[in-house]
């Protein structure tokens, strides 16, 4: 009598703002493993994973494009670029912005059209 083997419970990665890099890394190890290609829902799967300030930006991104037709929904280079400029530390230009929306007492989400303009969606 053989046994079956069991399949791996491989769970999604937490989300590390400290190490954005390493976060895509190990969804895109989870996608592959998975066999998930379909740039849209690698997309969609991984927004829907962020916590913070970046669950507070991805909702925001939703809000603007209801219907996720722009390219921040449907290429994978191009959002995984945009979550690094937003939410790695080492952006000097987004530190900088950061710091200027917790002067003026907003935050990203309150400030989303500046946020717009910036990343020109």
């Amino acid at each position: 009598m053989t046994e079956r083997s069991k399949p791996i419970a491989a769970l999604f990665p937490k989300f590390n703002p400290r190490d954005v890099e390493i976060f895509i890394l190990e969804a895109k190890a989870w996608f592959k493993f998975n066999q998930v290609y379909e740039q849209s829902r690698m997309i969609n799967h991984m927004g829907a994973q962020l916590e913070g300030n970046a669950r507070k930006w991805w909702t925001s991104k939703l809000r603007i494009d209801r219907e996720q037709e722009g390219r921040l929904f449907n290429d994978w280079h191009y959002f995984t670029e945009r979550l690094k400029e937003q939410f790695n530390p080492r952006n000097a230009r987004m530190e900088a912005y950061n710091k200027l929306l917790a002067v003026m007492g907003l935050n990203a989400q309150e400030a989303g059209g500046s946020l717009v303009h910036m990343e020109g969606a």
